[in-house]
């Protein structure tokens, strides 16, 4: 409790039933991992100019299924869970590139709450690994390869904007010019 606010973090929601789709989802996951993991067509895929990658990749690729995978997944059915608990009218989003942040714009999307991303550090260029996608998927764009964004995310400055609207493909709609 802060003040007239209830605080409560996103793993006290974490209740047996959200613990159980978190490891369904996982379960799932390593799954289609293992099959993928000894196929030669996505090994041998994984080459730059002849060099090949999976020698440079598999242990990556390896725990971000055996590891992240669960993370990921439990803080998504705990965004969810918090969603459906509380009821906002928005939410609001400091770190949207992390495994909190994506579960709750996930969350947020299907339930039709909307979101939004705020600003939290300075920029240094326009080839943010965690800001520049080939595609995004926004309010009524649902594609499974894009990387979901919120409703809206504020940024300080012009630049910023520039880089998330042109360098990446967050819509122009989607970003708001806030600071200066």
């Amino acid at each position: 409790q802060r003040g007239a606010v209830d605080c409560r973090s996103l793993e006290s929601y974490c209740d047996r039933a959200v613990k159980s789709a978190a490891t369904a989802g996982v379960c799932r996951l390593r799954q289609s991992w293992s099959r993928l993991r000894i196929a030669r067509g996505f090994r041998d895929s994984l080459s730059y100019q002849d060099v090949p990658l999976w020698p440079l990749l598999a242990h990556r690729f390896d725990y971000l299924f055996a590891e992240y995978a669960r993370i990921a997944l439990l803080h998504l059915a705990a965004a969810e869970r918090v969603l459906e608990v509380e009821k906002p009218d928005a939410i609001m989003i400091e770190y949207e590139e992390g495994s909190y942040g994506r579960a709750a714009t996930v969350a947020a999307r299907r339930r039709g709450t909307p979101s939004l991303a705020l600003q939290h550090g300075m920029h240094s260029g326009p080839y943010i690994p965690s800001y520049y996608f080939r595609r995004t998927a926004w309010e009524g764009c649902d594609a499974v390869r894009a990387c979901p964004i919120p409703t809206q995310t504020a940024v300080f400055g012009e630049i910023t904007r520039r880089y998330l609207t042109e360098t990446s493909t967050y819509p122009e709609a989607a970003v708001a010019v806030e600071g200066t």
